[in-house]
């Protein structure tokens, strides 16, 4: 999968308090974010109310992010670095149904995990969840497409076919 862009949790850092920091904080700011799109869409939710939530001051939030837009799409980011770990664990173990079948899973577990917020950046106009979503899927096919390719075992299916119909069928179900 392509790598997501870095932000400063993810870069090593010498000082193993302040990475420790870091990771509290942006641990304290996403937990808050996801707690307030239960009830609220992307847009209506403010950098104050974002601080307000995970008891962190404005200038910490603006330390780390230039402003809303950019959290919200490092959440997103997130989101799928989370999602692609589990993926992507063993992708050349298991057969490429096996593989789909995992990637509706993790999806759908986020979903049982985030209905509401799920179903808000869905329909948000910030960064388009389901755009990355299909991506997600799509990249993730082409991955277990070519670990069988390179292992010689041929799929049924043209990866590039299954990759656009589980990609389109998951964005598609959730909303």
């Amino acid at each position: 999968m392509p790598a997501s862009k870095a932000y400063p949790d993810q870069q090593k850092n010498k000082n193993s308090v302040h990475d420790l920091r870091v990771k509290k904080t942006r641990k304290a700011l996403i937990e808050a974010f996801i707690e307030l799109s239960e009830t609220r869409t992307p847009e209506d939710i403010t950098v104050g109310d974002i601080c307000e939530k995970a008891m962190v001051r404005r200038a910490t939030f603006y330390n780390h992010f230039a402003d809303k837009y950019e959290f919200f799409e490092y959440v997103m980011d997130k989101m799928q670095r989370d999602t692609n770990v589990e993926l992507n664990a063993h992708p050349g173990d298991i057969t490429m149904a096996e593989y789909c079948v995992n990637i509706c899973r993790a999806y759908l577990r986020n979903y049982k995990r985030h209905p509401k917020m799920v179903a808000r950046l869905m329909n948000s106009k910030t960064r388009s969840y389901s755009d990355l979503l299909i991506k997600q899927a799509t990249d993730a096919i082409r991955l277990k497409a070519k670990v069988d390719q390179e292992r010689g075992i041929k799929t049924e299916i043209d990866a590039q076919v299954l990759a656009t119909f589980i990609g389109g069928a998951i964005p598609n179900t959730l909303t």
